[in-house]
């Protein structure tokens, strides 16, 4: 008696998702066929047309499937209740995100360049707008604690936390496409030290307000 193979769809799934990320980000999304995403994956070319109608449908899959992974690891909650601790812990933890995902990053270099090309950068542009807006909103309400602590300058949060934003996300890009040129940790130390002297109050600031 036959015992019929079970498939778990959603391993299966995965493992498209996953090999598709990987020859993407080497090669592009417009220039490389379904054939090669299947040829990584170890399956027949019909069978991810099983899981995604189309090539078009795969991205999209692809994107809900990486950000959200990457959304998920930013914005746990983190361990220190110093709102300066909390912002260089969530500024580390982006570094490390970038570095661990470098197939990612490079895909959204590779698509972004494409997608500008065809009129299509409004499908990456909804999808990043999602993240963007709750990495914002985690950073700014660290850095309110700190305003009401007493901690930090007045300042306008939605400008603070798109620097902070913008200081995760470029550098480590930066270094991705120029590993040689400095050190992803040092540099993303200096960064935020720099970053950190913007908003934080100095001890004469501190003393007007106490007196």
């Amino acid at each position: 008696m036959l015992v019929p193979i079970v498939v778990n769809k959603e391993g299966k799934r995965k493992e498209i998702l996953s090999a598709a990320l990987e020859v993407f980000s080497q090669k592009g999304f417009y220039t490389t066929p379904i054939s090669e995403v299947a040829q990584k994956a170890g399956i027949a070319k019909g069978t991810i047309y099983e899981y995604f109608k189309s090539k078009d449908e795969l991205f999209i899959s692809l994107l809900d499937y990486a950000l959200t992974d990457l959304l998920e690891e930013f914005i746990t909650p983190s361990r220190f209740e110093d709102p300066v601790k909390q912002l260089e812990d969530i500024f580390l933890k982006g570094l490390k995100i970038y570095q661990k995902h470098e197939n990612l990053v490079n895909f959204f270099i590779f698509y972004w360049g494409e997608s500008l090309c065809s009129g299509k950068s409004h499908i990456i542009s909804s999808k990043l707008q999602q993240i963007y807006q709750q990495s914002r909103s985690l950073i700014e309400n660290i850095y309110q604690q700190g305003v009401e602590e007493k901690r930090f300058k007045k300042m306008n949060p939605s400008h603070v936390s798109a620097a902070l934003v913008a200081l995760i996300e470029f550098i480590p890009m930066q270094w991705i496409i120029d590993k040689k040129a400095f050190s992803l940790r040092e540099a993303g130390k200096t960064a935020f030290n720099i970053f950190l002297k913007g908003i934080i109050k100095d001890s004469k600031e501190k003393e007007s307000k106490n007196g």
